[in-house]
């Protein structure tokens, strides 16, 4: 068995790798590693420090560009409709293509169309010398239609004259009349008055008048609905005339009246 002292000296003939505890005593060798324990946490507190204070400008830099520019942002960014497509790259090139539907496409298309048409309504607007005939002779027109006659001078020094037109409507058709009977019927015949409307009409000159005739009596002119209101059997004969002179043939309508 080893004396104490012994032992003493066998730990001071071969220190451990710790720092030296100086006196080797059993009762002071605790508050010595301690204070060791306390020196190395307070080195490695400083470095942690030291970190902390270095990194502290990098996290304010993250944090503000992490900040939302509301006054710079898109709202598509803001409310999440933006669609990423992908990081720009100078070997990619843009093509922007805009296709617009004007408001009105099928008049202007229809426009266009009629002033290419000669004949059209509004080929006359864009009419030059080279698309007109030159005036030698009375013009006559014949074909049945509607025409719009376009003219306009040239003096010797080239000066032109604002283009000028005028209707001219070829009627060769006569009007149409038709009768229409109103009242209280009794089975195909009326019971009381009855009520005769006539209805002219004409498609290029208009209806110039129209005349009917009640049981071979006077002829009248019709200017509105007119009644009958005694019984009997009434035959109604109409015709029209057109503004062009052309007569309608006679027309009529029979109904008995009780």
């Amino acid at each position: 068995m080893l004396h104490p002292h012994s032992l003493c000296a066998s730990r001071n003939a071969h220190p451990p790798a710790l720092p030296t505890l100086g006196n080797c005593s059993m009762n002071s060798a605790p508050s010595t590693f301690s204070a060791v324990l306390a020196a190395a946490l307070g080195r490695v507190a400083r470095v942690l420090l030291v970190c902390l204070a270095a990194m502290l400008p990098v996290l304010a830099q993250e944090q503000e560009a992490a900040r939302p520019l509301i006054g710079n942002t898109p709202a598509q960014l803001r409310d999440g409709t933006a669609r990423f497509v992908g990081h720009y790259s100078p070997e990619q090139k843009l093509r922007l293509v805009l296709a617009v539907k004007p408001p009105h496409l099928a008049e202007e298309e229809q426009l266009i169309e009629e002033i290419n048409t000669p004949g059209s309504p509004e080929f006359h607007h864009f009419l030059s010398p080279a698309l007109c005939t030159l005036y030698a002779n009375p013009v006559m027109v014949q074909v049945p239609g509607k025409h719009k006659l376009t003219y306009f001078s040239v003096d010797n020094a080239g000066n032109i004259e604002a283009q000028q037109s005028i209707a001219v409507n070829i009627d060769m058709t006569a009007p149409t009349t038709s009768a229409s009977l109103s009242g209280s019927k009794k089975g195909t015949n009326y019971k009381g008055p009855v009520t005769v409307t006539l209805k002219a009409s004409d498609d290029l000159s208009g209806v110039y008048y129209t005349l009917y005739q009640i049981n071979n009596g006077a002829v009248q002119g019709y200017t509105k609905p007119f009644q009958t209101n005694q019984p009997g059997t009434y035959q109604i004969t109409f015709y029209s005339t057109d503004k062009a002179g052309n007569v309608e043939k006679t027309e009529a309508v029979a109904f008995v009246e009780q």
